[in-house]
């Protein structure tokens, strides 16, 4: 049986906000889910790069910068269900990474907004810093999931979540100190 990739892309990110105050509308206010068919090239070589990255992210995590923000994003499966959703509250901690599910399931039922998840640093699916700066590190998928949206819903993302640099195309890990504005 195909499993159904549902990447749930809470636009607002519920970084340093709690997530009734996140933009968007689907089964919790301010949640926008965004489906992916399993087959997409794009989608799937974002989680791949995350994947490939996630050692800038366990950096980032051991130098505890208060004024990043930072989020991972996991899948959780029931049956030949999967939905892929962020975590706040990251830490890593006994070769794991450990946050507070920050999205409210569309179709899995074991799993609520707040239970702590964990996940093993190769088996994530993103992972997202915006640095005190407005600057993003990361989101890869985010990156994906945004190129769905018109201009003007991207713009409101980045300024409800304080996002003043985004890294240039899919490859770029961080935002270069000199970009400005938005990235595409």
């Amino acid at each position: 049986m195909r499993t159904r990739l549902r990447l749930v892309a809470v636009l607002a990110l519920a970084l340093a906000a709690p997530a009734a105050a996140q933009p968007g509308g689907s089964t919790h206010p301010g949640q926008r889910v965004i489906d992916f068919s399993t087959s997409d090239t794009r989608m799937n070589a974002a989680i791949a790069r995350a994947r490939a990255t996630v050692g800038e992210l366990l950096a980032r995590l051991e130098r505890a910068d208060t004024t990043d923000h930072v989020i991972v994003k996991l899948r959780v499966a029931e049956g030949d269900v999967a939905e892929h959703m962020w975590l706040s509250d990251v830490r890593y901690e006994g070769g794991m990474i450990h946050g507070v599910l920050n999205n409210v399931p569309r179709d899995l039922t074991r799993v609520k907004l707040g239970d702590p998840l964990r996940v093993a640093p190769g088996e994530i699916s993103d992972w997202m810093v915006i640095d005190g700066e407005g600057r993003v590190c990361g989101g890869f998928t985010f990156r994906v999931s945004m190129s769905q949206l018109t201009p003007r819903q991207r713009e409101a993302v980045y300024q409800q979540q304080g996002i003043l640099r985004m890294p240039a195309g899919d490859e770029q890990v961080c935002a270069a100190d000199d970009e400005a504005g938005h990235a595409h």
